[in-house]
């Protein structure tokens, strides 16, 4: 398989029934065969935020998150690495302004996508059935990070997307939820150009692993997360009940700044207003 470089640029818990979920050590899920980092677009009115995203795809499934948490969770798993180095990645995460703060599995566990998310204090997770998303295919062609490709539409969360999938690169897998297509996703973006993905480099894996998630979490339904996810970003400390926080602490850091943890979970206030991806 080739690869091309095209690098541009690079709460609340107290509900009924709920489970927690979670382990205290990552499962090795499988190899990353392939990695695909993704800038992802939030643009409200004039303001566009960006968020550095990778894809680690797998044999059997595929990990999106977060790219400065994959760098310092692939520094933390190497043998021999000096303190001070990994300090530096940790402290990259924490300083990052635009993080993106949900993890998704597709095809974990089998026939699954799994969502873990932050809502502070909590972390919350979810399953859907996996390819659910009914694609209409069409004929249209152009070209990105350097690869064919071909334009599939579909509905999804209350937004109509055009994605683009390249047949060069044989994978069912993509950015976020998209998945199904008989090719890798390489660009998406809602017809309102609030959302949109786009991959910015295509590599291959070297020794990378796949691992499952490390966080205990509230386990709810995407239609709950969805409803507690708005809720909190429309009015972050008013949606946290006072029973619910343990602990508050700062953390000092350089530059002048300073990061904030509740429970434990560092509170990333956001720098303009939030857009949901999924409105339903």
């Amino acid at each position: 398989m080739k690869t091309r470089n095209c690098f541009i640029s690079i709460c609340i818990s107290f509900f009924a029934g709920i489970i927690v979920y979670g382990q205290d050590n990552a499962d090795v899920l499988g190899s990353a065969k392939l990695e695909c980092i993704y800038d992802y677009t939030v643009t409200e009115g004039e303001v566009s935020d960006h968020y550095m995203t990778i894809l680690q795809i797998g044999a059997g499934c595929s990990l999106f998150k977060d790219y400065s948490s994959y760098q310092k969770d692939s520094v933390e798993m190497l043998s021999g690495i000096p303190e001070d180095v990994v300090e530096k990645y940790r402290l990259q995460e924490i300083r990052n302004e635009f993080f993106y703060d949900e993890v998704i599995y597709q095809n974990f566990p089998k026939g699954k996508l799994s969502l873990f998310g932050t809502i502070p204090p909590d972390y919350f997770t979810y399953t859907e059935d996996i390819n659910t998303i009914k694609w209409n295919l069409t004929d249209e062609i152009k070209n990105v990070c350097g690869y064919e490709c071909k334009k599939a539409v579909c509905e999804y969360g209350g937004r109509i997307w055009n994605v683009w999938y390249s047949v060069e690169i044989p994978s069912s897998f993509g950015p976020w939820k998209f998945c199904g297509l008989p090719g890798l996703v390489l660009s998406a973006s809602d017809v309102d150009e609030k959302h949109s993905f786009r991959a910015i480099m295509i590599r291959k894996a070297g020794l990378q692993t796949i691992t499952g998630p490390t966080v205990k979490a509230v386990r709810t339904t995407r239609e709950k997360y969805i409803r507690l996810k708005t809720k909190f970003e429309d009015d972050p400390m008013g949606s946290m009940p006072p029973e619910a926080i343990s602990n508050m602490t700062i953390r000092k850091i350089d530059g002048g700044k300073s990061a904030i943890y509740i429970n434990g979970m560092q509170f990333r206030p956001r720098t303009h207003k939030w857009e949901s991806i999924e409105l339903e």
